[in-house]
């Protein structure tokens, strides 16, 4: 663009601008509406083939074979990528936020019904505070804008759930999710848990725990109604695989395919 104002010099009599008369001037700015543009035209067409291309790969697949009702992914390899780039831990945290919400994308058009985001650890606690406390900044923004109807949840009616012990983050926070809870309670089509101060170890003592108390009070009332009556008691005492999966946060629907986004070949807690 310089090579060419140059050649579109300013001849006698003319307004300069900077140097550059009024005809360069304004070719520059044609010229960079025209860039901006093709740009963004490129990128909503590249945007809708691609779409387009997926939407043709998910029937093929549904014809061929049955996709996942469930899928849960393991939020990992943040801190990996950001080094990477040279850049500080808490930065590829909000780059693997933004890639989530593609991948909700991706499993409303595929027809996912219930999608699970490990997020967030018990055992991340013991990270260094700094990196904890963008993580919290970061999770209360996205919940805040799960609040307003352009967020992706409303636009492919997810179901928020939140898992985890909740008892463990700020007020604040615990507030903005209740109210990301409420707001997307009604929707049907699909359900979005979100594990967050959250280890399998945690929720199975929770379930085990929540089990031995009902069932107690079930032995108790059933032993005073035995009582009072001539009829024998059929108490019964042991608790029950039934009855664990009644109290667990992820149930009653379980993953049928878990993804770690780091690439790593493990579980986690």
């Amino acid at each position: 663009l310089r090579v060419w104002a140059a050649a579109l010099k300013p001849s006698d009599g003319e307004v300069v601008v900077g140097g550059i008369g009024p005809v360069a001037v304004l070719a520059m700015f044609c010229v960079s509406v025209l860039c901006v543009c093709w740009y963004t035209s490129a990128h909503r067409m590249w945007s809708a083939a691609s779409r387009m291309l997926r939407t043709c790969l998910f029937a093929a697949l549904r014809e061929n074979a049955p996709l996942p009702h469930h899928i849960a992914f393991i939020m990992d390899g943040n801190r990996r990528w950001a080094r990477k780039q040279g850049e500080p831990d808490s930065s590829g945290h909000p780059r693997g936020s933004d890639k989530l919400i593609c991948a909700l994308q991706w499993c409303h058009e595929a027809g996912i019904a219930a999608v699970t985001v490990y997020a967030f650890s018990i055992e991340n606690f013991k990270r260094p505070s700094q990196e904890v406390r963008s993580i919290m900044d970061l999770a209360e923004l996205k919940f805040a804008h799960m609040l307003q109807n352009s967020d992706v949840v409303h636009e492919y009616e997810f179901r928020v759930r939140v898992l985890g012990d909740m008892k463990l983050l700020d007020p604040k926070l615990r507030a903005v999710m209740s109210d990301a809870m409420l707001a997307t309670q009604h929707y049907k089509k699909h359900t979005l848990n979100i594990c967050f101060a959250y280890t399998a170890r945690h929720e199975m003592a929770r379930a085990v725990l929540r089990s031995v108390r009902q069932k107690r009070a079930q032995n108790c009332v059933e032993a005073l109604s035995a009582s009072l009556t001539t009829e024998k008691s059929d108490m019964q005492r042991d608790i029950c695989e039934g009855d664990i999966d009644r109290h667990l946060m992820t149930g009653p629907s379980y993953p049928d395919v878990i993804v770690r986004t780091s690439g790593e070949p493990r579980l986690s807690d």
